[in-house]
């Protein structure tokens, strides 16, 4: 019993995985993953680093684990 139980709630957890993996996504990519941590950051409520000559260089710092995302 504890093994189906188990063997059920794995497989929840790996769909609801995949649906967040998979989220839909506004025109203009509104929202983003960290790669790191996994992380759903909204990219309007985040500040933007580095300088833009024709986007080159810009990026943002995930707040949780601080890596660098190139955008």
């Amino acid at each position: 019993m504890s093994a189906i139980t188990l063997a059920l709630g794995t497989s929840i957890l790996a769909v609801l995985g995949l649906l967040l993996a998979i989220h839909p996504l506004d025109s203009n990519e509104r929202i983003i993953q960290c790669p790191k941590c996994h992380l759903i950051i909204d990219m309007e409520k985040i500040n933007i680093s580095g300088y833009d000559s024709e986007n080159s260089s810009e990026h943002i710092h995930c707040p949780r684990c601080k890596a660098y995302i190139a955008i």
